[in-house]
Order: C-alpha cells, then structure tokens, then sequence
C-alpha cells in the first residue's frame, strides 16, 4: 500500500500538470481545443474536476447548437 500524499504534494502534482497544459494552450490556434484546454488547467490547478466536466458540458452544448445552426 503507498504512503499518504500531503496536501501539498498533490497540490505541486496539479500544478506541474497544469504546466505542460499552459503550453499547449499557448501552441493551439483553434478556439474550441483552446477553451477546452483552458477549462482542463483551471480544473488541475484548482484540484476541482467538476468544474471542468459541467463546463465541457456546457462547451459541448454550445457547439452542438452552433454546429445545428449551420
């Protein structure tokens, strides 16, 4: 079984992970993978996933009605 991790360690866990995101946000030229990558890096650095899933869902919507709109 492994040890605990601290809240500290899990903390730097989701910033460094957030890192290597923060990059690829600053690569990407499409708006949609850009909002979506955004959402994903606020998630890790805040350690709070259901923000990222309700508003990936809310992303998904928007497109979907954009995309029927065509």
């Amino acid at each position: 079984m492994g040890k605990k991790k601290t809240y500290d360690q899990i903390r730097f866990e989701y910033i460094k992970a957030s890192e290597k995101i923060r990059c690829d946000i600053n690569k990407e030229s499409d708006p949609v993978r850009l909002l979506d990558l955004s959402l994903l890096c606020i998630s890790l650095m805040t350690g709070d996933s259901v923000f990222y899933k309700q508003n990936r869902d809310k992303l998904r919507l928007v497109i979907g009605k954009c995309n029927s709109n065509r």
